[in-house]
């Protein structure tokens, strides 16, 4: 059977850069048992770049449903999707060629675990949902202080978790808080712990990767890359119109939280440099001078990572959607906030 030489050549041609020509792939893979031996890798690369989009599927359609989490859900869920990616030519049980990062939520909380196989990156987003639910659910204990800096623990749905389902989540969290206390639980001291126990704990509960990365987030540039993501969460951007008073609120709800504790003074002071700022805009700059007002956005400027000239271009860019909050002061604000 010939080959459709046109998809062919497009695929051939991107060498590696497979989910950039993913059309031409699947027509290539699709038109013979030539083209399946000729594309096979190729496939199982363009599938799973779209394995991520799947497997949140799955996770949203149980996180939106009503009956009970047990584990024989969980595993005819798991089933499920083992088929699914077999049907999409991908053996979900194979290890990857290399070990990579994935993104998982942990109570509103985005992580970074490394992962080895598609069902091992389904297992931890699947997980991090019914242990996130389960804390929130009051069916797990916190580990340590982590409630507080994520700024409390969410209204409980009522949603019942199978015990069985806990087990070893509740024995992990039950040895972490028996090596550290809550009292003693200083960041310092819970980096000391993972550092020396971490395999151990993961020997117990392999799925404690999630906790173990949330808490790695709260610790030097992992912590600041965070702070760095909460304060942008809490301004207008892009598809994300806020009020003023909004942000206010959102930031002053962040500054409750103990995760500016963790990641230190200079990011506390970033912080505080920040919130200032929009008050100031808030107020329409008559609680500063004009100097004070341009010495405050050159700190703005020199912190972490550009986060200002990215405050000034979401304030400026949004200045017409704050639903006529003190448009006109804003927009003089913001024309007098030269940056230079």
């Amino acid at each position: 059977m010939a080959l459709p030489h046109v998809s062919v050549d497009a695929a051939m041609s991107v060498q590696d850069k497979w989910s950039s020509v993913a059309g031409h792939v699947e027509s290539v893979w699709s038109s013979s048992a030539i083209g399946r031996a000729l594309m096979d890798k190729a496939m199982r690369q363009v599938n799973l770049e779209k394995m991520s989009a799947v497997i949140d599927g799955f996770v949203k359609k149980m996180s939106t449903g009503i009956t009970s989490v047990t584990a024989a859900l969980l595993e005819a869920t798991r089933e499920e999707f083992v088929q699914e990616m077999q049907r999409r030519c991908t053996d979900a049980t194979k290890a990857f060629d290399q070990a990579k990062e994935i993104e998982c939520i942990y109570r509103g909380v985005v992580i970074r675990v490394i992962c080895t196989s598609p069902l091992d990156q389904y297992n931890l987003r699947v997980a991090a949902w019914v242990r996130g639910l389960a804390v929130d659910e009051q069916l797990l204990t916190p580990l340590w202080c982590e409630s507080e800096l994520i700024g409390g623990t969410a209204v409980k749905t009522g949603r019942a978790i199978e015990a069985s389902v806990l087990v070893d989540c509740k024995c992990f969290r039950d040895s972490c808080h028996d090596l550290l206390s809550v009292v003693e639980a200083t960041g310092p001291n819970i980096e000391d712990v993972i550092k020396r126990k971490g395999g151990f704990l993961q020997a117990m509960d392999r799925m404690c990767r999630l906790e173990l990365a949330f808490w790695c987030s709260t610790f030097g540039d992992k912590a600041r890359e965070r702070v760095q993501t909460s304060i942008k969460a809490c301004l207008p951007g892009v598809g994300r119109p806020m009020l003023l008073s909004d942000s206010l609120y959102a930031l002053d709800k962040l500054g409750d939280t103990k995760l500016l504790v963790f990641a230190g003074a200079g990011m506390q002071s970033m912080f505080k440099t920040v919130q200032g700022f929009v008050g100031m805009l808030k107020l329409g700059g008559q609680a500063s001078s004009r100097e004070g007002w341009r010495q405050r956005l050159h700190a703005v400027r020199e912190g972490v990572l550009g986060l200002a000239l990215d405050l000034r271009a979401r304030w400026s860019r949004v200045g017409c959607r704050f639903e006529g909050e003190r448009e006109g002061r804003l927009r003089h604000a913001c024309s007098e906030a030269s940056l230079g």
